[in-house]
């Protein structure tokens, strides 16, 4: 019977919780396990690891972003968490994406 190739159809959602400075250690092993194509990030600034593809947003930028995709979201809830921001950009996230 021949193999069946896995396609992940389905949006991958991670809690990093804890120390921040474990919480950043662990998601920049996270992002460059999973690499994203287009991360969006919900932040004051981004990393230095963060691809030249990525974007930062912050809470007034999300409606112009409805509509668009991308690989990853990242919210950092360690500067504040806006529910709404985080629901409209969620919608983003295309299957097999986090």
């Amino acid at each position: 019977m021949p193999q069946q190739k896995h396609v992940l159809t389905h949006r991958l959602g991670i809690v990093v919780s804890g120390d921040e400075t474990w919480a950043r250690g662990v998601l920049e092993s996270l992002y460059n396990a999973l690499a994203p194509g287009r991360t969006l990030w919900l932040t004051d600034q981004l990393p230095g690891y963060a691809s030249q593809n990525d974007q930062l947003v912050n809470r007034s930028g999300v409606p112009a972003l409805l509509g668009s995709e991308s690989g990853m979201l990242i919210v950092d809830g360690f500067r504040g968490l806006n529910p709404d921001a985080v629901a409209g950009l969620a919608g983003t996230v295309c299957k097999g994406g986090a």
